[in-house]
């Protein structure tokens, strides 16, 4: 979720790569009968349903601090979001929270970065240094960032006891339907305790991204500051081959419900492992856009035998349905569907 920009699908007989996420692209010949019979025993595999609330340990301390941190260009917040911000402070009545303006981040960048403070200041779009800032924020102090379109469903406190950074991707019908890629990792909602090495590693890249060029101004956050950029840099961090296209390759730590995806050989609970959770927990609802863009080509699946992530994909928003509700395990809601929708048609068609 988050204000995230979508990208017009193309198939070409080639395969292409975007910031090291692999974006198959299949050529359509004719479907032949073993065709038709390896699409009708495709099954979904993207990650397992949840039966259990988020994994938790007791009678210890938690990794991730208690804080939450939530950013706006300059402090009059429009009141729709400061409804969806108190969802957070409702919930979480013990915990420090921490208000962000463009202005609050500068300063944090000069202080405690100031390599970054010439980047900073060279973004064209308020949205890259927001971006920036909740990468700093989290380094600096550990804890929870929120867009301020997040609504909180229920209290935090048993996610921040066993591991040390969770970061979620987005709904696998939008990074397989839009993207045609197996996963894309969502910078709207991260937990993380502070002086994590991976956001170290994002800050001083984001001086080494700040020079790309693209043709339309969203394309240029996601590449540079969103999460195209933050995808290619947790398969850095995490050691996940760039340059293969075995994106079907599974997971080695099953100690939890967590995706099936490839996320390199660390354990989900290290000190400087990053979790990535289900996505019934934080992100699984499907915007309105991408549910159309979801029916249109599934309608027709067998179309798409050649593509196994595409099949895959339909399986799974067959089996689940697009029109999702709130689960009992449920943390957060996407609060702004309807205008995230409209943003993410008028980008895409471009």
């Amino acid at each position: 979720m988050g204000r995230l920009a979508r990208r017009r699908l193309r198939f070409l007989a080639v395969a292409v790569f975007i910031t090291g996420v692999p974006f198959l692209v299949v050529q359509h010949n004719m479907i032949t009968t073993e065709d038709l019979q390896m699409c009708a025993e495709i099954r979904a595999d993207l990650q397992p349903d949840v039966e259990s609330d988020f994994p938790t340990v007791k009678g210890v301390r938690p990794r991730i601090p208690h804080i939450i941190h939530q950013t706006y260009r300059n402090e009059t917040v429009p009141f729709i979001l400061r409804e969806y911000a108190r969802s957070f402070i409702a919930n979480h009545p013990d915990w420090q929270y921490k208000f962000w303006s463009d202005a609050d981040g500068r300063h944090l960048i000069q202080e405690r970065h100031p390599y970054l403070l010439q980047t900073w200041d060279g973004y064209q779009q308020n949205i890259q240094r927001a971006d920036a800032l909740r990468y700093s924020v989290l380094y600096e102090y550990g804890g929870v960032y929120a867009d301020l379109d997040v609504e909180n469903l229920r209290p935090l406190d048993r996610a921040t006891m066993k591991y040390s950074c969770i970061i979620p991707t987005e709904p696998f019908e939008h990074s397989i339907f839009l993207y045609n890629s197996p996963y894309l990792i969502n910078n709207a909602f991260i937990m993380c305790r502070a002086k994590h090495p991976f956001f170290k590693q994002v800050l001083l890249n984001l001086v080494k991204t700040s020079t790309i060029q693209t043709t339309t101004a969203d394309n240029q956050v996601m590449m540079t500051t969103g999460p195209l950029f933050f995808t290619n840099e947790f398969n850095n961090f995490m050691g996940i081959d760039q340059e293969s296209t075995n994106i079907y390759r599974k997971k080695t730590d099953w100690s939890s419900n967590s995706p099936y995806f490839y996320k390199g050989e660390r354990k989900e609970d290290d000190e400087d492992g990053i979790y990535v959770p289900n996505t019934r927990y934080f992100t699984d609802e499907v915007d309105d856009y991408a549910a159309g863009v979801v029916e249109n080509m599934c309608k027709d699946r067998f179309r798409h035998c050649d593509n196994v992530l595409l099949q895959r994909g339909c399986v799974e928003a067959e089996a689940r349905g697009l029109n999702r509700k709130h689960r009992l395990y449920t943390f957060n809601g996407d609060a702004a569907n309807e205008r995230r929708a409209t943003d993410n048609r008028k980008r895409i068609c471009k």
